[in-house]
């Protein structure tokens, strides 16, 4: 029978981030039913701004910013710069420059300033009179989510982790503690079971605790603009709950507006109607040169990504849950930036060891209801 330290379960970024966090001192197999980085990590929008989103937990984001920045130049991997404008609103000023207060206080750079004072250092195709101000993040950059993923993987396989894709896990064994898992092939023996597999974690698991984890989807679509977005930042508003950056073909991609979903296993490529509209009518308020665009493509995740009520991941070792099992889930489609705090907080989980940031603000025991009849004030 096969035997392993730890079996991960899922190899999208989460758990191509742990295996590598792991495999340099402990037998790492990671499982997944499709391939490396084929589910929500294909899909995503490759965004690293742990210093705006994870604002309030900036020990956390500085090393996972710190993280994958040190990663940039391994392989084909590269960190396309920023930097990243929060575009605020009069009524969103004192929160905003809080926030880059914050950000300034943990070692990053970034900066808040009044609209007029940052204009000519915006491309001409801006156009900010909707705005009050603007905060700017120098360490803002995105990255492609498949090549960071196979880069995270290929230094965990030189590290001696395995990876075996094609494989359904069908449940978690436990007796007192975690003893393996159940997969389609049989069963697999381990000491300590990660369990990083999005939405479908809390179906995995259910049986010996429950999380509070809804899955969602995320909208992105890519755009053939009539205008040079080489020097485009990557800039994101909360009104429409849009973003966008530059590709480096050329074109623009746009994100945003996420939806809680039913049925997440079922097949959805196509965005829904009032993304469409936000494109056609929001967006060209801030760039006037998309009035002309031409949407070249649209997608939508396919399996959907996991969400919690506070709108923070839980990574834990369940105190109601069997000994040795560990969850990572509840991204809320920022996996590619959470990533290394996942990678670490797991491994202090597994070895007992210290990691640079708390890890209980990351605990499931913060929640009393772990139901998933939960809202969220950006998902629809």
């Amino acid at each position: 029978m096969d035997s392993y330290d730890v079996v991960i379960v899922g190899a999208g970024i989460v758990g191509c981030s742990v295996a590598r966090h792991l495999a340099s001192d402990h037998d790492v197999l990671v499982i997944d039913e499709d391939q490396v980085a084929a589910g929500t990590t294909a899909r995503a929008s490759g965004l690293v701004s742990p210093e705006y989103d994870l604002n309030g937990h900036l020990d956390a984001a500085k090393y996972a910013s710190e993280r994958i920045w040190n990663l940039d130049g391994t392989g084909h991997f590269t960190v396309s710069e920023g930097p990243g404008l929060s575009l605020v609103r009069a009524d969103e000023v004192e929160t905003d420059r809080d926030r880059v207060e914050r950000a300034q206080a943990a070692g990053f750079d970034a900066s808040f300033h009044e609209v007029d004072e940052v204009a000519d250092r915006l491309p001409d195709a801006f156009d900010l009179g909707s705005f009050a101000a603007v905060g700017i993040y120098e360490d803002v950059g995105f990255v492609d989510p498949y090549t960071y993923a196979r880069t995270l993987q290929g230094e965990a396989e030189a590290d001696g982790a395995e990876f075996r894709t094609g494989v359904r896990v069908e449940g978690v064994t436990a007796d007192g503690a975690v003893t393996g898992v159940d997969t389609v092939d049989g069963h697999v023996a381990a000491d300590h079971v990660v369990v990083a597999a999005g939405w479908r974690t809390r179906d995995l698991i259910a049986e010996h605790v429950a999380i509070p984890v809804r899955p969602f989807r995320y909208q992105t679509a890519t755009l053939e603009v009539d205008v040079d977005v080489s020097d485009f930042p990557v800039a994101w508003e909360h009104e429409t709950l849009l973003y966008w950056r530059r590709d480096l073909n050329g074109d623009l991609h746009v994100g945003g507006q996420p939806y809680f979903v039913d049925d997440p296993g079922s097949l959805r490529t196509q965005v829904r109607p009032s993304f469409m509209e936000a494109l056609a009518q929001d967006l060209p308020r801030y760039l006037p040169a998309v009035d002309t665009a031409r949407v070249v493509a649209e997608d939508t995740c396919p399996i959907g990504d996991a969400a919690t009520p506070d709108g923070r991941p839980i990574v834990d070792a369940p105190a109601d849950g069997p000994d040795g099992l560990v969850v990572a889930t509840g991204m809320h489609g920022f996996g590619i930036m959470l990533a290394p705090l996942a990678g670490g907080a797991v491994r202090s989980l597994v070895t007992g060891e210290s990691v640079p940031f708390d890890i209980d603000p990351y605990r499931v025991s913060r929640f009393d209801d772990r139901s998933t009849t939960f809202g969220s004030s950006y998902i629809d």
